[in-house]
């Protein structure tokens, strides 16, 4: 059977402020390192957390208030069923899976 593009248009999936967020943490981690251990590295390189920081408040080390940052660490701990940190840290976790991951989560409301 062919494929009608009338017909079977992909499902866009509407994100809130945190989803957002994440997806543009996700963004960020595409053209940046990405590291595990330290929310930002000597090298420039941010974990997880440090990305949805970066996102959100233009420092990675998360100093001042990001309330969105915190929504998406919850939603993180939904989607992983873990810390973000521990998950990101371990080590046989890649770039990948965290650009991955985030985009998936932020589609959890």
């Amino acid at each position: 059977m062919l494929w009608n593009p009338k017909k079977d248009k992909p499902v866009e999936v509407e994100l809130d402020a945190v989803g957002l967020l994440m997806y543009r943490a996700a963004d960020y981690l595409e053209t940046h390192r990405w590291g595990q251990n330290y929310l930002l590295s000597d090298n420039g390189a941010v974990c997880l957390v440090g990305s949805l920081y970066k996102m959100e408040s233009n420092d990675p080390r998360g100093e001042g208030s990001c309330p969105l940052t915190y929504l998406a660490k919850k939603r993180m701990v939904e989607y992983l069923g873990l810390g973000a940190v521990f998950w990101n840290d371990k080590p046989e976790r890649t770039k990948a899976e965290v650009i991955a991951a985030l985009r998936n989560a932020a589609k959890l409301k």
